[in-house]
């Protein structure tokens, strides 16, 4: 018996359990690029860059989950596009 996930939120419920990678821009200075695959999310990395980026945790979406969240981040307004265009700002 498998439960169902609810696209949308089963990003967050999943995170910290799994693999997750990362999909925003490249921001090499402050350790990010992009696709790069965590064992598991990396907690620290996001506590220390939401000071001045308040949602860099958007993007980072379980491996699981790419696809959709790569079509999200396609469309204008959606809470993972927005988080890239923080970041690029």
């Amino acid at each position: 018996m498998s439960a169902k996930k609810d696209p949308v939120k089963g990003a967050a419920n999943q995170q910290g359990t799994g693999p997750v990678i990362y999909l925003g821009p490249n921001v090499l200075m402050k350790a990010l690029k992009t696709y790069t695959v965590y064992k598991q999310e990396p907690t620290e990395l996001i506590s220390s860059l939401q000071e001045e980026y308040k949602t860099v945790k958007r993007l980072f979406v379980p491996v699981a989950d790419m696809n959709r969240a790569q079509k999200e981040l396609k469309k204008k307004g959606t809470p993972i596009s927005l988080a890239y265009q923080e970041l690029i700002r």
